[in-house]
């Protein structure tokens, strides 16, 4: 068992290395455009490029976590708190002891995190030039966290410093869902602070997943909800475009495209595009 583990933590380094260095192959979303067709329906047409050989690694299966909630926040004075958990206006017993009034140490030492001496692990790694998504640990099981053996599970989804700021995904039920999809994959996103999006909105004539995100770069701290579905694209000649039909839903959002393209099940690459519909 040693040695399979070791040879996981040797093959993901290897590949995590080829797809940061620059090797002729890209992945990119080359085309986003949003039309108004009437105040409550949109169209997104796009296109994205791939230019790995698609049928090397067709095969493999992307993971992807569903978290209900996306919570981002400063941390204070290297501090967590349960209270008000990243400045969501929620209390999360982080540690799962049953009261909402512990805070924990929170150490970043290069581009590695630590909350209460627990060392934690990334879903998503950033270099100038590419995101990572990493869906399992070193041991195979789902990339996810626990400060404690009886604490709630959380993803660690993305780190910034000065300040240092982390994004942290979970459900407040205690369970994280991971849901497996085949390669080459679009995620589209709505974010919206409107209440009735919830049962009217349609992406691509299906009803999204649903949850509430809090993410200063897009809603400025406050809770909002965020809507997404997943959609299959297969690459012909480098590319696939097409249009998503956004139906039911009314100006202010915000829309977050993602393509992912894995070169292996733990080693998944991902380019975004992001803008606010006013």
């Amino acid at each position: 068992m040693k040695i399979r583990i070791i040879s996981i933590i040797i093959l993901t380094i290897s590949l995590y290395a080829i797809a940061l260095t620059p090797d002729g192959n890209e992945i990119s979303i080359s085309k986003y455009n949003v039309s108004e067709v009437s105040p409550f329906n949109f169209l997104l047409d796009y296109q994205v490029k791939n230019t790995y050989d698609y049928d090397m690694f067709s095969k493999i299966n992307i993971t992807l976590p569903f978290e209900k909630y996306l919570l981002n926040g400063t941390i204070e004075h290297g501090t967590l708190k349960e209270k008000d958990f990243l400045f969501s206006q929620l209390d999360i017993d982080l540690n799962g002891n049953s009261d909402i009034f512990d805070s924990f140490k929170v150490i970043l030492t290069g581009n590695k995190i630590s909350i209460d001496g627990k060392q934690i692990s990334p879903l998503i790694k950033t270099t100038a030039n590419s995101q990572v998504l990493i869906p399992f640990n070193n041991s195979g099981d789902f990339n996810i966290n626990r400060v404690s053996k009886k604490g709630l599970p959380f993803t660690l989804r993305k780190i910034s410093s000065d300040p240092l700021k982390i994004t942290i995904g979970l459900n407040t039920n205690g369970d994280l869902d991971f849901k497996k999809f085949s390669n080459s994959l679009l995620l589209i996103e709505i974010i919206t602070s409107d209440s009735n999006a919830e049962k009217n909105l349609l992406l691509d004539g299906q009803k999204p997943f649903s949850g509430f995100i809090n993410d200063q770069n897009i809603t400025q701290g406050e809770m909002a909800y965020r809507f997404f579905i997943v959609k299959n694209v297969n690459i012909k000649e480098k590319t696939s475009s097409g249009t998503i039909k956004i139906e039911k839903i009314q100006k202010p959002f915000t829309l977050r495209v993602s393509y992912f393209f894995a070169i292996s099940e733990n080693l998944i690459i991902l380019n975004s595009k992001i803008s606010r519909e006013d």
